[in-house]
């Protein structure tokens, strides 16, 4: 996904090649907030669920929030048991882009790889 302006966009557009096939996907927002420490800035007056000063997630599922497609991954987010290492915002991404994938792309399946056995990261069937 790449933003389209700015840091933060009401669009987006899914990159495949050519990229001329990928029409843009309205979003409410995608935001990208870049820094060393985690604040929410403007994510704060989104109506998202707060708790000290980070976003609460659902980490049983996919990192979502209580705002329906709107997904909080790194020290920037909260839940039970929550350790701010780098390694666990990893794991977070991992799990909440193949949630993200299935609504981008509801009719179509992730066929996931290993990158260290098959050399790929995988490919849309």
């Amino acid at each position: 996904l790449v933003p389209v302006g700015n840091p933060v966009a009401t669009i987006v557009q899914v990159i495949r090649l050519p990229i001329s096939s990928s029409p843009p996907i309205p979003m409410m927002t995608f935001a990208l907030p870049p820094g060393l420490t985690p604040t929410l800035g403007a994510m704060g007056s989104w109506g998202l669920n707060i708790e000290k000063n980070a976003i609460v997630v659902d980490n049983a599922t996919d990192y979502r929030t209580n705002i329906e497609g709107v997904y909080a991954i790194g020290d920037v987010n909260t839940y039970p048991g929550k350790l701010k290492l780098i390694l666990c915002g990893f794991h977070e991404a991992t799990i909440m882009v193949q949630s993200a994938f299935k609504r981008a792309y509801p009719d179509k399946k992730l066929s996931f790889k290993y990158t260290t056995v098959m050399g790929g990261v995988g490919s849309l069937e």
